[in-house]
């Protein structure tokens, strides 16, 4: 399953519903686009355990590229936080990937 996030995480209430939903998984991904793109740089505290709760369960993080520099978020950010930056097409790609979009 695909699961976007479009909110950062300090307007989300739901994150961890969501986070938590990717985590039960087993070839599970997240999707950060929109605002969601800012946990990258800025989360709370549980986000970040969280986060790394989901990826040590396998599950991989991406982001959208121009979502990024909308926000002014370089690639090497994402990269650095163990996001991996997809462009539109790459966006498409996982969908089709997951089938199932959360």
């Amino acid at each position: 399953m695909l699961t976007m996030l479009d909110k950062a995480p300090f307007s989300r209430p739901d994150y961890r519903q969501a986070l938590k939903l990717a985590m039960g998984q087993d070839e599970g991904a997240v999707i950060l686009i929109q605002d969601g793109v800012y946990a990258i740089k800025a989360a709370p505290e549980e986000y970040k355990e969280i986060t790394n709760q989901v990826k040590e369960k396998g599950c991989k993080f991406f982001a959208l590229d121009a979502d990024l520099k909308a926000r002014g978020i370089s690639p090497d950010q994402a990269k650095a936080a163990g996001v991996e930056v997809v462009d539109f097409s790459g966006f498409l790609g996982l969908i089709f990937k997951y089938k199932k979009v959360y």
